[in-house]
C-alpha cells in the first residue's frame, strides 16, 4: 500500500508539463500531476530515475506533484471544494489527503509529494506491489483520477551496510535483545560483526537451517522469524511481541521485511 507524504521542495513545474489525469478534458485542469506521465506509474526499487531515495531498500519512493486549478488548454479553472481520496479508510488515502491539504483550493498551486510503495515479502522472495488511489476534485464539474503506483524488485540485492544493518540496529540490537552485553539474545546484530554472525551460520534452534542461507529465503531461519512463517520450533515472530505488542524498537515495517528478504534472496552480500 502506498503512503503519500508531503515532501520538501518548491512549486511543481505545471503546466505545461503536467499529466492531466484520466477525467474529461473540460475538467482535467482541476487536478493535474507532475513527475508522472500516465495514470499507471511503475518504478524499480533503487532506480534513481523514479525512486526518490535512490536505494534498493524494499520500497519505491515515487515522486509525484499534485496541482490544483492550474490553467490548461481546453479547461478553465473553477471554484473547487478541495480534493478527496478513496477509499477513505486506507492509509494511502489519508496520507494523500494530508499532502494536498496543504494547498488552498481557492488558488492555483502545487505540492510535491512522494508515494512510497513497499514490495511484498514472502518465503519465496520479494514480489511487486501496487497502490491504487482515486483523487476527486469537485467544482461545477468533477475531475476524478484513478492512479496506480507499482514497485518492482531490484535485480541487485539491497546493500547490507546502507539498507540492512540500519534495520538491525534500530529494531533488533536493543537492550536485552540482540546485543553483545548481557542480558541478550543470540545472534548479536550490532553494527560490528552482525554479517559474520548470521550469514552461513546454523541456527541453534533449528540446526538444519542457516540463520541466513544466501540465495535461499525459505531455508533462512531469520526470514522465517521476521515473517512469522514456518517457524518449526514454535518460537515467536521477531521482533518479539510483534505484531500485536510492539517492543521498544518497534515492529518491522513491510518495507523493512522486504529489504531483508530481498537481501537474502540476492545472496546476502556484505557491501
Amino acid at each position: 500500500m502506498a503512503v503519500l507524504v508531503l515532501a520538501a521542495g518548491g512549486r511543481a513545474a505545471c503546466p505545461p508539463d503536467c499529466f492531466r489525469g484520466t477525467g474529461p478534458a473540460a475538467s482535467d485542469c482541476l487536478v493535474q500531476y507532475g513527475r508522472i506521465t500516465a495514470a499507471r506509474t511503475t518504478c524499480t526499487d533503487g532506480d534513481p530515475a523514479c525512486d526518490a531515495d535512490g536505494l534498493a531498500n524494499g520500497v519505491c519512493t515515487i515522486a509525484v506533484d499534485v496541482c490544483l486549478n492550474e490553467p490548461s488548454p481546453g479547461c478553465t479553472p473553477d471554484a473547487i471544494s478541495g480534493p478527496t481520496v478513496a477509499p477513505v479508510t486506507s492509509d494511502a488515502a489519508r496520507a494523500l489527503a494530508s499532502a494536498v491539504g496543504a494547498l488552498d483550493p481557492a488558488r492555483p498551486g502545487c505540492v510535491a509529494a512522494t508515494a512510497p510503495v513497499a514490495l511484498r515479502p514472502s518465503l519465496g522472495g520479494v514480489r511487486p506491489a501496487s497502490a491504487r488511489v482515486v483523487l476527486t476534485v469537485r467544482g461545477r464539474r468533477t475531475d476524478r483520477d484513478r492512479l496506480t503506483f507499482t514497485c518492482t524488485p531490484s535485480a541487485a540485492a539491497p546493500p547490507f551496510a546502507a539498507a540492512i544493518q540500519p534495520i538491525f540496529s534500530a529494531r533488533c540490537a536493543t537492550i536485552g535483545c540482540h546485543v553483545v552485553a548481557p542480558p541478550n539474545s543470540t545472534p548479536p546484530l550490532e553494527a560490528v560483526g552482525a554479517w559474520a554472525a548470521i550469514v552461513g551460520v546454523a541456527s541453534r534452534n533449528v540446526p538444519s537451517l542457516a540463520l541466513v542461507a544466501p540465495g535461499d529465503v525459505a531455508r533462512s531461519y531469520l526470514a522465517r522469524k521476521i515473517l512469522g512463517k514456518r517457524i518449526v520450533d514454535r518460537t515467536v515472530q521477531m521482533p518479539q511481541g510483534c505484531p500485536h505488542v510492539p517492543p521498544a524498537g518497534g515492529c518491522l515495517t513491510t518495507a523493512e521485511q522486504a529489504a531483508i528478504v530481498g537481501w537474502i534472496a540476492g545472496g546476502a552480500p556484505n557491501d
